[in-house]
């Protein structure tokens, strides 16, 4: 797989907005939160990599968000 390539996931059932869908982010350390959930893997290497051109010298980590948890509510979400 070459490095901007994700395994495809299937998620034909899924709608645009489904917020139950695994999703990446795109972080670099020191420089605050992330500020935009990417729905496919490559779009948020893409952004990666658009970023560190921008930045040279920050780097740029792609994060998959796979489960998401709430004490409050007791409730656990795995995303598939």
């Amino acid at each position: 797989m070459l490095p901007n390539q994700c395994a495809k996931d299937d998620l034909t059932s899924w709608s645009f907005n489904d917020r139950r869908r695994p999703f990446w982010i795109v972080w670099s350390p020191g420089h605050g939160e992330p500020r935009k959930r990417h729905l496919w893997c490559g779009d948020a290497r893409g952004e990666a990599q658009r970023l560190a051109e921008q930045y040279p010298g920050q780097q740029f980590v792609v994060l998959k968000g796979d489960s998401a948890y709430s004490v409050g509510q007791r409730t656990a979400t795995h995303y598939t």
